[in-house]
């Protein structure tokens, strides 16, 4: 048995247009489905590497700049971190206490751990050259207004603190050196209070008189071992005993059997014969 086909040309032009309909079709869901897939993996992968590697490739910013402590001022002392109570401590110390010399001068305010002390170093700069003019110019000053004539042996803290760049604690300490003492009989002598800085060793020197009649004196035949001693210039145990010893032998009129054996030198024998009586 065999069979025959035969189509009409209608019916090859219709095949044909469903054939060219179904390609059309064919091609605009391929093209569609292509374009949700994203760009190549290799564009990606790329992609991936400028969001996460960029960052450690590009130089970081210093976290602080460079700065010298001693000239911030509070506000600039919190932008470093510091709360305002810290900041405010912080310039208080160095108003007693400053100029800073150093970053071990910083160090020493207790306010700043030892991890932030750590953190704040390698930006801290100090011009010595500045901190020396500003020393020499105080010195080679020619004031040009009266300077005061405070008696240093009878001032209040008060008024030690009208003289420029004598603070409270300044004061404070020159009282307490001046008590133990008996008062002062040199400006030399101020070199030896604790802390005091060339400026305000300086100031002092200026605006100050000493009143040498008012200083109290030990008298050394009298005295009993403990008011000797706690004159800084007496204080030795070996100094001491030995006034003891020789006053029991014969009343003193003279310090100078210490040098004789030994006991204090030239240097230290001066500072203490304003001090005797006898």
């Amino acid at each position: 048995m065999s069979f025959s086909f035969k189509y009409s040309r209608k019916d090859i032009i219709g095949a044909i247009s469903v054939a060219c309909i179904l390609t059309i079709l064919l091609l605009v869901l391929k093209s569609s489905r292509t374009g949700d897939l994203g760009p190549p993996k290799h564009e990606y992968t790329s992609s991936l590497i400028s969001n996460t590697e960029v960052d450690s490739l590009v130089e970081s910013p210093e976290k602080f700049d460079f700065f010298d402590p001693n000239d911030l001022i509070e506000s600039e002392w919190v932008d470093l971190g510091f709360s305002e109570k810290q900041a405010n401590s912080i310039v208080k110390y160095h108003s007693n206490y400053g100029p800073f010399k150093n970053a071990s001068d910083v160090e020493k305010i207790y306010v700043i751990s030892d991890e932030k002390f750590a953190e704040l170093k390698p930006y801290m700069v100090f011009n010595e050259d500045v901190q020396a003019a500003e020393i020499n110019t105080i010195e080679d000053k020619k004031y040009d207004f009266k300077l005061l004539e405070i008696n240093v042996n009878s001032a209040t803290s008060e008024e030690l603190q009208e003289i420029s760049g004598i603070g409270e604690v300044y004061a404070e300490r020159i009282i307490k050196f001046r008590n133990l003492l008996g008062g002062f009989v040199s400006k030399t002598q101020f070199e030896e209070v604790y802390g005091l800085s060339p400026e305000s060793k300086l100031a002092l020197e200026e605006n100050t008189v000493i009143d040498k009649s008012i200083v109290q004196k030990i008298n050394v035949n009298s005295a009993s071992k403990s008011e000797i001693r706690k004159h800084p210039y007496f204080k030795k145990w070996e100094v001491v005993t030995a006034i003891l010893v020789q006053r029991e032998k014969s009343e003193l009129s003279n310090l100078d059997f210490l040098l004789d054996q030994n006991l204090v030198n030239r240097e230290e024998l001066e500072k203490m014969i304003p001090y005797a009586s006898f």
